[in-house]
């Protein structure tokens, strides 16, 4: 798939804030065996990465799913693979039956 500027644009943002709010911080997470997935994960949703492809009424982009394979992409920046796992568990495997199934309370609450 050829990416166009506005999944590259993506791409710049999420490595943008790899290198700024994650990288910095993975050996300290490393010799943890943790990292602080709420705080990151809070973040994450406030800057639209966790709902590339979540419906917009519910506070996604609503963007189609190309855009999540260029974020599944850009993670691969993330100097650990613990990390960017719990983001897909996150993005693709906890919370897309919900996107789908949920309730409109269900969604409201946690997407």
């Amino acid at each position: 798939m050829q990416f166009t500027h506005e999944h590259q644009e993506l791409q710049r943002n999420l490595k943008r804030f790899i290198d700024s709010d994650i990288n910095p911080h993975i050996d300290e997470w490393e010799a943890a065996e943790m990292f602080p997935a709420k705080e990151l994960f809070k973040k994450m949703g406030a800057l639209g990465f966790l709902g590339i492809a979540k419906p917009t009424e519910y506070g996604g982009l609503g963007l189609d799913y190309s855009y999540a394979m260029a974020m599944a992409e850009t993670l691969g920046h993330i100097h650990c693979g613990g990390v960017p796992m719990a983001i897909g568990v996150q993005t693709d495997m906890a919370t897309p039956a919900l996107a789908r199934f949920g309730s409109d309370e269900l969604r409201a609450q946690f997407l």
